[in-house]
């Protein structure tokens, strides 16, 4: 755990932020259940490295920018998969269209062969 940091000191630290750091994430991202995931992300964070050199300690402000930081990455891929899943619909309409166009001309071409025979 980081800084030499006990068992105790951690849950202690995790019940004195837990509740503001997710209600800050859940301010940012609007779904609360995400919000959760991602305080205990920042929590993990935390048991498992040491506070880097620039923190000067400040466990609160590194958690706060941490949990913030995986906020806006969230609120990133969120984006970046409606981008992506609406480009799929838009080129999945466009198929459907190309296809529609391709059998009529088929049909067309079918009709013209066949119009000699029907005259007979």
């Amino acid at each position: 755990m980081g800084q030499g940091c006990t068992d105790e000191s951690f849950e202690e630290l995790f019940l004195a932020y837990y509740g503001r750091i997710v209600q800050a994430l859940g301010r940012l991202l609007g779904d609360w259940a995400r919000a959760e995931d991602l305080a205990n992300e920042a929590f993990l964070k935390l048991y498992r490295a040491p506070l880097p050199q620039g923190s000067d300690g400040n466990v609160a402000g590194w958690l706060y920018r941490t949990a913030m930081n995986l906020g806006i990455d969230a609120l990133r891929s969120s984006a970046r998969r409606q981008r992506y899943e609406q480009a799929a619909v838009v080129a999945e309409a466009d198929s459907y269209r190309r296809e529609d166009a391709f059998d009529r001309v088929l049909r067309r071409r079918d009709s013209s062969a066949c119009a000699p025979f029907w005259r007979n």
